[in-house]
């Protein structure tokens, strides 16, 4: 029996289910709760943790292969948020503590599965890429049918959840579309992290990359998310500037933007409440010019500097379950949300922690350009694409956490990826020794060869 579950959690088809859970589950949630009665917590919310505890089971195996800097970044990782929930033991009810602890530190695993199966680390990207995108795909299609027709789950859903003054109206043409994820930012983000990821995949002979950019792009407009809008183009432009095949990579990007163009024209010019969605799609975009006029913005900023001077007041930190989800479990029961995933976790973690989780981070990135630099010298352009392509999630994932907790849930998810995945590649080739930040920026300006 243990030899079955060992080579079942090993196969190239449990990460498959693992997206796929991550992805779908909130919709079987909500037509469950539909059904039934809506919860705010549901035994269902813990299914897509629950998809990466056999990482940990095969973890201790694949822990020496994994790369010295994978190694080190989960050890950070691990010191920072321990920290934070011993802290939190004295302050908070355990089971809220040990949620937060969980939802941030469980999708470690998946870098651990994504590599568990005896294939190479381009193996491992495409597998990744892959699933991501059709997975994605389905969900955007189902976006843009719940923008035009929402089903009864959904409309419930965001009454119950009180989303609606965030979502807009739930009426045709009239809210952000949220697909089959619990609201527009996390399906915001998985379809950016769809479009990244296969970035390096584009070209006609893939005929289904382009055509599922299609509805991908057109759902992340009606999403009106415009944090993720603008780290879909940092990614754009940090991929195309480190790209091995750049000239290719222009020349498919510009075909796959004609193709969008073309269906967003034909969909304007067959439905008539189309014009509904570009005036709130132009109006959205008008609004990056001028934050300051921005209500909801200036009242994240007045929540961040409460936060940030709560945060000085206590620089132990409060410990983990104090923010987020994680919060519904403490005293208070509701959700706490401050809009960044740094002051969250200054707040959380204190100075200790919080300078462990930022080590974490940076050591992440230095890990991608190491990658990158060392695939350069190699002449290995398909190796250089990838990298580059996990340079520019990194970057973003540090814009992303000024405005969001990012690196969890999804955002986790690609993270630990990502990490696994340079670091795997890196610990192949040679030991790991971590360069200077002079040397790493000597290699990634070094020419192709």
């Amino acid at each position: 029996m243990t030899k079955i579950f060992d080579q079942t959690v090993r196969s190239k088809w449990y990460v498959t289910f693992v997206m796929l859970i991550w992805i779908f589950e909130p919709e079987i949630r909500r037509i469950v709760d539909w059904r039934s009665s809506f919860h705010a917590l549901s035994i269902l919310s813990i299914l897509p943790i629950a998809t990466l505890v056999p990482g940990i089971f095969i973890a201790r195996n694949e822990w020496s292969r994994s790369g010295k800097s994978f190694r080190r970044i989960v050890t950070l990782w691990l010191l920072g948020f321990g920290y934070a929930l011993l802290l939190a033991a004295i302050t908070h009810p355990p089971v809220a503590a040990l949620y937060s602890f969980t939802t941030f530190c469980i999708p470690i695993a998946f870098g651990v599965l994504l590599g568990a199966p005896s294939s190479s680390v381009e193996e491992s990207f495409d597998r990744f890429a892959d699933v991501s995108l059709i997975a994605v795909a389905i969900s955007a299609l189902y976006g843009l049918y719940q923008y035009a027709a929402p089903p009864p789950w959904d409309t419930y859903w965001a009454q119950q959840a009180n989303i609606e003054n965030s979502q807009g109206a739930t009426v045709a043409f009239g809210f952000r579309v949220f697909g089959t994820l619990n609201s527009t930012g996390p399906f915001a983000e998985a379809l950016m992290i769809a479009l990244l990821l296969n970035l390096p995949r584009v070209s006609l002979r893939r005929w289904y990359v382009p055509a599922a950019f299609i509805p991908i792009v057109i759902a992340l407009a009606l999403t009106s998310v415009r944090a993720m809008w603008i780290g879909l183009v940092i990614g754009i432009a940090t991929y195309v500037i480190l790209s091995a095949n750049r000239v290719k990579v222009v020349s498919s990007l510009a075909i796959v933007a004609v193709l969008i163009f073309g269906a967003a024209t034909i969909l304007a010019g067959t439905v008539k409440e189309s014009t509904l969605s570009i005036s709130a799609l132009s109006d959205r975009i008008a609004t990056l010019g001028a934050l300051n006029n921005d209500q909801s913005a200036q009242a994240r900023q007045g929540e961040s500097a409460a936060a940030l001077v709560q945060g000085f007041a206590e620089p132990l930190g409060e410990g983990l379950g104090a923010l987020g989800t994680a919060a519904k479990l403490g005293a208070g029961g509701s959700t706490v949300v401050l809009d960044s995933g740094y002051l969250s976790r200054f707040l959380e973690m204190g100075v200790v922690g919080f300078a462990l989780f930022m080590g974490a981070v940076i050591l992440a990135l230095f890990a991608a350009f190491r990658a990158y630099a060392r695939a350069r010298r190699a002449g290995n352009r398909r190796m250089v694409d990838i990298f580059a392509t996990a340079i520019g999630f990194q970057i973003i994932f540090l814009y992303l956490e000024f405005i969001a907790d990012t690196h969890v849930a999804l955002g986790g998810l690609l993270f630990w990826a990502t990490a696994y995945v340079v670091s795997r590649w890196d610990a192949d080739r040679e030991p790991a020794v971590l360069p200077n930040l002079g040397q790493a920026a000597l290699r990634f300006s070094a020419p192709n060869r």
